[in-house]
This record gives structure tokens, C-alpha cells and sequence, in this order.
């Protein structure tokens, strides 16, 4: 009997590599001894014969139970508890519970009966890759979706249960490495479409080798991830398949209420593929705009079915390819209308981390996420606001300055160009291979900018008493080269409370500086 291709969901996925039909490449390696997957070779996505400890929950014989409902659990991982649902299409008595012990997959340990008839439940589910599950209802999204990068986490936030995308050409290292290992996602899924054997490979062996704080125990990054992997050699169709196939583990893993995050790589060469494939046939493909909008609206935050009452989200995050660095390009339109965030890549910030042009990125989330900012700092999200404007005026006084100079600029534009001057390398610009730098907390990132903003605010006050912006340079000096070393507060090492404390002392030192430059300059006159 035909099916629409499935995936086989359970405990095993986190750790595993399969390619867009889920098949493992390990056992591939292992039964074939090739390192090419051999024609018609199909092994099961899952290990059949792995035993794993099941922890029935406080259920009995006679209790009613319904798709979603919570049974029981077994720890996948040392990272993830792997909760065990009722399936979404199955509901009424449970005439039969498994005593704790250990079981493989493919065992009953649940039997519940509706209308007369036994319908026996193991660990192994199956479920369609294009039929999103059924949920409950959904939420609006409260949370940001935390990487460590101060310009994604607090002038372009992404939206916990949001949508966001990236051109592919220098960020691949920078979204694909960040999520997984410093976000606050339970999960993460990895799917790449149509990328270069040799890129794919090379994630392959990148991603093991990376660790995790958890509970004071480092632990493989794997342990809470599985990827998803298609070559640009393999079959167009196995492009769309590795896509669709992540984002139903992913929403497996929502169900259980776990924040999931996937980053698909990329959509840009699935788009190639269902042109390509429309031509061979002769047919006219479905629009690719409404491709990506059923994609995209399997993310969002959510109440899952069942009990117990729960709520989970899932963000997708996708990277697209511009030719050329065009983003007026069809597809990366297409993906643009869509997503609610745009981390933009700037090929002449290449060689600095992160790459992300301010100018053309965006976030739509910025409305939903205010009260997240003002729970940290009721003034953050006005500091926000001045910064990026700050940096938009830059933008329009280099063409002024490359006509008149930079002596031909009032004080005050001045004053604006030093503090953007600051924001693109105290603030914007992230060492993340240091340990003091490779992650900055969202409340770190606001105090920076809070001091930045302040020293820009005394700056125009000193201007505006007569001070002009070379004796500044030259008489603060010393707080200046304070301001440049508040990224280097290590809060790993030496604490929040310390790192906390400090950014407060230069803050409160900053008022009686200008104070005693401008007496100066009052005092003796010597301003200009």
C-alpha cells in the first residue's frame, strides 16, 4: 500500500545524521562500508534493537486518554528527557501500561481501546513530513530567541517561535554554530538542502566536537540535536524531503514542550530544484512563494494536545542565496515576505564577527518583544531606537564628509560620528573566538549600549558648554579607553554580580568627568 513519505519518530533521533528519506548514515556506513550511499539500500531510521529505560507516568487501567497525553518517559539523552505521547489520531481506555523496565521501540507498552477495538502503542511513531501536527491553539511570542550576538539579540531580535533568515554567503558559521550552542532552545534540528558535499561534511565533523555547560557537566552539543543532511549530488526531490523531514522531528519534539529551533540551509537551492523538476515535467510548479508560506507557518509558539498543559514553540530559522548579493532576487523576496527577521550579511564586513550590515537588516518583532526589554531595562528599547538611528545618521554624514571632511562637520554631527564610531566597535562588533566575547547575556549587551548612549548624551552636553569634540578626545581620554573595555567584563569567570557592579561604577563616572571638563573649560577657556 503506497504512503506519503514518513518519518519514524522516538527515542534515538537526537545524535543522528540521516539524510532527507531519514536514513541513517551511520548503519549505512556500517552495513555497506562505503562512505556513498549504495542504490536502493534502506535501513530503518531507528535502532530496532536498542533498549531504553521506560518510566511509566501515574497512569492505570480504566484512565481515558487522549492524543497528545503524556505516558511516559525515558531519558534520550543527558541532556533531554524524551517524554512519550499519545499519538494525535488516538484516543479512549487504557486497558493495558508496561511496568517500568527496560523495552525496545518496537514493544506494546501501552494498550488503549475505543469502540471495541485494542490499538497497542510503542515508543516508535510514524507521522507524514508535509501534514503538520495538530496543536491546541496558538500564542502570541513573548520571548527573544537568545545567540550570544549582541547585534542579533538586541538591535535585530528574532522572536522565540519566530521566522528569520540570513544569505548563506558568511553567516553559515555564525547562525549555524551560534543557535545550537548558546541558545535557549531545548533542540535543535539542522537540515541542509542542496549544499556542497564538502560544507556538509565539514558540519558533520564540526558539530560532535562541541560541548555544552549543563548542570556544571560539559556534554556533546549533539546530545540535544540531529541532523538532517542533503548534497547538492543527491536526488532534486531529496532536497524538499530533507527540509520537510527536519521540520517534523522538530515539531515532534514541540510536542513534548520543548523550545526547538531549525536552521535550514538553504532554500534557495530548493527553489532551483522544484524549478528544475517543473521543467522535466513540462508543468507549471506551485508558486514558490507559497511554498515558503506553508513552510513558515509551521513555526510560531504554541499549547500543545494533551495533558499535561504545556506550551512549546518552534523557530525556523532559513538561509537563502543571493546571486550576486542581490536581494532583490525572486526567491530571497519570496522568503523576505515572509520571515519576521532579516540578519543581513555585508560582504565588506567579512573579515569581522559578526558580518551583519545594521543598515539592511530588520526585525518585525520588535512591537511583540518590547515588554522582554523592558523587564531587563525600562529604558532599553529607547536605547535601541537611538543607537540604530544614530547609526542611520552616519550613514548620511560620510557622504558629507567625504565632500567637505570631517573638520567641516558641526560638533554635534561630530559627537554623532564618534558615538556611531563606538557602536560599530565596542558594541556591534563581537570577538566571538574569546572567552570573554563568544557570548554576551541579553542584560550585559543593554548595560554596554546603556553606558555608550550615556557618554554620547554628556558628549552633546560638553559641546553644548563649549567643549569641542578634539579637546574631549583629549581630556577623557582615560573613560573613553573604560567605555572600549566594557566588553571585556568576563561574566563566565568572574560573575554576573561583579561584571554587574562595574558597569554601574562607570556609569555613575561618567556625569562627574564631563562635570570637571566643562568647570575646566569654563574656568580657563580652553574649549577649542
Amino acid at each position: 500500500m503506497k504512503k506519503p513519505l514518513s518519518v519514524e519518530l522516538g527515542p534515538g533521533l537526537l545524535g543522528s545524521f540521516f539524510d532527507g528519506l531519514q536514513r541513517p548514515f551511520e548503519d549505512i556506513k556500517n552495513v555497506s562500508g562505503s562512505i556513498h550511499i549504495p542504490r536502493g539500500i534502506n535501513l530503518p531510521a531507528l535502532d530496532r534493537a536498542k533498549q531504553w529505560c521506560f518510566q511509566p507516568e501515574k497512569i492505570k487501567v480504566g484512565d481515558v486518554m487522549t492524543g497528545g497525553d503524556f505516558y511516559g518517559k525515558v531519558q534520550e539523552t543527558f541532556l533531554l528527557t524524551h517524554w512519550l505521547v499519545i499519538p494525535p489520531t488516538v484516543m479512549g481506555k487504557v486497558t493495558y501500561i508496561a511496568p517500568a523496565g527496560y523495552y525496545t521501540i518496537t514493544e506494546v507498552i501501552l494498550e488503549i481501546e475505543f469502540e471495541g477495538k485494542k490499538k497497542g502503542i510503542t515508543m516508535l511513531q510514524e507521522w507524514p513530513v508535509r501534514k503538520p501536527r495538530p496543536i491546541n491553539d496558538r500564542l502570541p511570542l513573548t520571548d527573544v530567541l537568545i545567540t550570544g550576538i549582541r547585534v542579533m539579540d538586541v538591535m535585530f531580535p528574532c522572536a522565540q517561535g519566530g521566522t528569520a533568515t540570513y544569505p548563506c554567503a558568511f553567516a553559515t558559521s555564525c547562525v549555524t554554530f551560534s543557535i545550537p550552542k548558546f541558545s535557549n532552545s531545548d533542540v535543535y534540528i539542522h537540515a541542509s538542502s542542496g549544499d556542497r558535499a564538502n560544507d556538509v561534511a565539514e558540519d558533520m565533523l564540526d558539530f560532535p566536537q562541541l560541548t555544552i555547560m549543563a548542570n556544571g557537566v560539559r556534554r556533546p552539543i549533539m546530545e540535544k540535536m540531529c541532523m538532517v543532511c542533503n548534497t547538492s549530488d543527491m536526488p532534486l526531490m531529496a532536497r524538499e524531503a530533507s527540509i520537510y523531514t527536519g521540520v517534523a522531528i522538530a515539531e515532534y519534539y514541540r510536542d513534548m514542550g520543548y523550545n526547538v529551533s531549525i536552521v535550514i540551509d538553504n532554500l534557495s537551492r530548493w527553489a532551483e530544484a522544484m524549478k528544475e523538476i517543473a521543467r522535466r515535467v513540462e508543468s507549471q510548479t506551485t508558486s514558490i512563494a507559497s511554498r515558503f508560506q506553508n513552510l513558515f507557518s509551521r513555526a510560531g509558539k504554541v499549547t500543545c494536545l494533551g495533558t499535561p498543559m504545556r506550551t512549546a514553540s518552534l523557530t525556523m530559522v532559513a538561509g537563502v542565496s543571493p546571486p550576486g548579493g542581490d536581494f532583490c532576487d525572486e526567491v530571497t523576496n519570496a522568503v523576505l515576505n515572509e520571515v519576521q527577521c532579516f540578519w543581513a550579511i555585508d560582504r565588506k564586513l567579512a573579515q569581522k564577527r559578526p558580518c551583519i550590515n545594521w543598515l539592511l537588516s530588520f526585525s518585525k518583532c520588535w512591537e511583540i518583544l518590547k515588554p522582554y526589554y523592558e523587564a531587563i531595562d525600562p529604558d532599553l528599547p529607547h536605547l535601541i531606537h537611538q543607537a540604530s538611528q544614530i547609526l542611520e545618521d552616519e550613514d548620511q554624514l560620510l557622504d558629507v564628509v567625504a565632500i567637505v571632511g570631517n573638520e567641516g562637520l558641526a560638533e554635534e554631527d561630530k559627537v554623532a560620528m564618534a558615538t556611531a564610531s563606538a557602536l560599530r566597535e565596542e558594541f556591534l562588533l563581537q570577538h566571538q573566538i574569546s572567552a570573554y566575547d563568544r557570548f554576551c547575556p541579553i542584560w550585559k549587551a543593554g548595560w554596554m549600549l546603556k553606558n555608550i548612549m550615556r557618554y554620547h548624551e554628556h558628549s552633546l552636553r560638553a559641546v553644548r558648554h563649549g567643549l569641542s569634540m578634539k579637546v574631549i578626545a583629549e581630556d577623557l581620554g582615560d573613560l573613553r579607553y573604560r567605555l572600549a573595555g566594557l566588553k571585556f567584563q568576563d561574566v563566565e569567570s568572574q560573575g554576573e554580580a561583579i561584571v554587574r557592579a562595574h558597569m554601574q561604577q562607570f556609569w555613575n563616572d561618567i556625569a562627574p568627568t564631563f562635570d570637571l571638563a566643562i568647570e575646566k573649560q569654563q574656568k580657563y577657556g580652553s574649549g577649542k
